[in-house]
């Protein structure tokens, strides 16, 4: 999916489970430090990654830790609200996902 995007020039990122949680956590951080206390971080960190691609390829997408999922959570609400665009596959049958 993320090949046939890129191939037709539409701006997109493809990003593994892990790196992403790096990624969202590091730009959580550097939202943190740069603005300090406000009142909705994650929102600054989904508009940032909305502003660097608005489409999100989200690869291998398997959550097991509560932790991961409530900042997933937080985090695609307001990606969704900034006007951003999630795809996400698992090498696990859906029915096998919880």
């Amino acid at each position: 999916f993320h090949a046939a995007v890129q191939e037709r020039g539409l701006p997109s990122r493809r990003a593994h489970f892990h790196d992403f949680m790096l990624d969202m956590s590091r730009e959580l951080h550097r939202v943190r430090k740069e603005f300090g206390s406000i009142r909705d971080p994650m929102a600054l960190v989904a508009k940032s990654f909305v502003k660097q691609s608005p489409l999100l390829c989200f690869d291998e997408c398997h959550v097991l830790n509560v932790g991961d999922a409530l900042l997933m959570r937080s985090f695609f609400e307001r990606l969704f609200e900034a006007g951003g665009v999630v795809v996400a596959t698992s090498n696990l049958a859906p029915n096998e996902l919880y």
